[in-house]
């Protein structure tokens, strides 16, 4: 008896070997120690992966990936040489890849992989429950994202973790940071917010420990137990994000030596975020109270800037409730030639302030007294377009990409350097009028001492309704180069 049983653990471990990865990694996870286990030999599996491995071995041993970003997906990839993001345990495109992740370069080589190492099997929920949590995680932006920022998708995270205790909500995030990528995962920058928010601030030295990960707009205070949690600070239950965003000339500091941190020294919050019904009300106590730090003395413009971007994050807040018309700029809160447009912001905020609405904590949102709230919107995925020159003595090229059914951003890269200097100019117009300009750009104007390189990058936002063509132009000593026709 003991032989067969030997006998049938040989041929399943061999049938892992040849085949990938014994169970469906993509597969509707159905909790139990079970599940723990095959997570344990998928990462096994991963740790076989090596730089410079075919993709055909990548999937030999993993078996297909659920969901595989290329350059045309919003954001594309942000690593240089990469060709596809192979990604596992995802619930749909561009969901969070809850098992790994493998980046093969051009020659169909692996370039990066995210996921090696182990689980902390017995400290983790069952299956089900964490890639939920880990998809939570994975919801949370960067630091950087200002007034794109969310604070609901904080408040879900903190929330879902809280019940599970301090050694299982820190074990969790540590198998997100295990499985995300640094390279495309917001979500890791995310993590610091998440800790800040999760945790109470303690008593001594009074403040959580500074993020290392640049310079901040607006700057910190001078006095950290002002703001505590910068640049996190919680008011009405809101998490706000008090930052534009951070400029770094480094290294920016791992969220896993915060994750240490709050191991040693944390102590978790002793309740539930429920957000108040008027958040905007909340807004202004913050701005009379004696924690706000937002003025000409602290070196930031101004008030109404700060309050312009903490309204911003209010608004994503309660788009279940209610909903402004974007921007060019993807704003909420009308913003015209670095100010704010007062009378249209006014208007906004009486409609906001006039509502009924109350938070339901069931589904960590707000909707109305009846519990109704606004149909969720369609989420669309636009491609990406690129379009890079042939053109001797110029490395330039061209992005394209919607952001909306009424605006296309568009970015221009130029590698520059003593042999590729020549001057160009580009300009993009309306595909069916030629002399409609919609935007230009210009190259060749950077003079750099012998065999110096470096990189520019132009962004700017078009209004181009969804189904008009567009396309572009270089022009470059007396010649002209046409790009393809593109329809973002």
């Amino acid at each position: 008896m003991y032989r067969i049983t030997l006998l049938l653990l040989t041929l399943v471990l061999s049938l892992t070997t040849v085949f990938g990865w014994a169970a469906e990694p993509n597969s509707q996870p159905k909790g139990g120690a079970n599940e723990q286990t095959t997570r344990l030999i998928f990462a096994r599996a991963v740790n076989r992966l090596k730089k410079g491995m075919p993709a055909t071995e990548v999937k030999r041993l993993l078996g297909p990936p659920g969901d595989i970003r290329t350059e045309h997906d919003p954001g594309g990839i942000s690593t240089v040489g990469t060709k596809e993001v192979w990604r596992y345990g995802t619930s749909g495109h561009l969901t969070t890849a809850t098992l790994g992740q493998v980046s093969i370069d051009e020659k169909d080589c692996v370039q990066y992989v995210f996921g090696q190492g182990e689980p902390q099997a017995k400290k983790l929920p069952d299956e089900r429950e964490l890639r939920r949590l880990l998809d939570l995680l994975g919801q949370v932006p960067s630091y950087n994202s200002g007034s794109r920022y969310n604070p609901r998708t904080v408040i879900r995270a903190v929330n879902a973790l809280l019940p599970l205790g301090k050694e299982k909500a820190l074990a969790t995030i540590d198998e997100f940071l295990r499985v995300a990528s640094c390279c495309d995962d917001d979500g890791r920058e995310g993590v610091f917010l998440v800790l800040r928010t999760l945790f109470e601030v303690p008593p001594e030295p009074g403040y959580m420990p500074p993020m290392i990960v640049g310079a901040s707009t607006p700057p910190e205070p001078n006095d950290p137990r002002r703001l505590p949690r910068f640049p996190i600070a919680i008011e009405g239950d809101i998490p706000l994000l008090l930052v534009e965003g951070y400029c770094l000339g480094g290294m920016p500091e791992s969220p896993e030596a915060h994750v240490r941190y709050f191991r040693d020294h944390g102590k978790l919050r002793s309740r539930p975020l429920v957000p108040v019904a008027q958040p905007f009300r909340a807004l202004d106590q913050f701005a009379r109270s004696n924690r706000w730090s937002f003025d000409a003395k602290s070196g930031f413009n101004s008030e109404r800037r700060e309050r312009h971007l903490l309204g911003e994050q209010l608004l994503r807040l309660m788009d279940t409730v209610f909903r402004s018309q974007r921007d060019a700029g993807d704003g909420l809160l009308p913003w015209i030639h670095g100010a704010a447009d007062t009378k249209s912001t006014e208007t906004i905020l009486a409609a906001v302030s006039s509502l009924k609405v109350r938070w339901d904590t069931e589904s960590d949102k707000y909707t109305f007294l009846d519990e109704t709230t606004l149909p969720k919107p369609k989420r669309e995925f636009y491609r990406r377009e690129t379009w890079k020159s042939t053109a001797a003595h110029l490395d330039v090229s061209l992005i394209v990409e919607r952001a909306s059914p009424r605006y296309v951003s568009v970015w221009f890269v130029e590698n520059y350097g003593p042999d590729r200097s020549a001057r160009a100019v580009l300009n993009f117009y309306d595909a069916k009028a030629k002399d409609r300009v919609l935007s230009t750009f210009t190259a060749g104007e950077h003079d750099l001492p012998s065999g110096r390189t470096g990189t520019s990058s132009t962004w700017n936002r078009i209004e181009l309704p969804v189904g008009e063509d567009i396309q572009a132009e270089l022009t470059f000593g007396g010649k002209s180069q046409v790009g393809p026709i593109m329809r973002p």
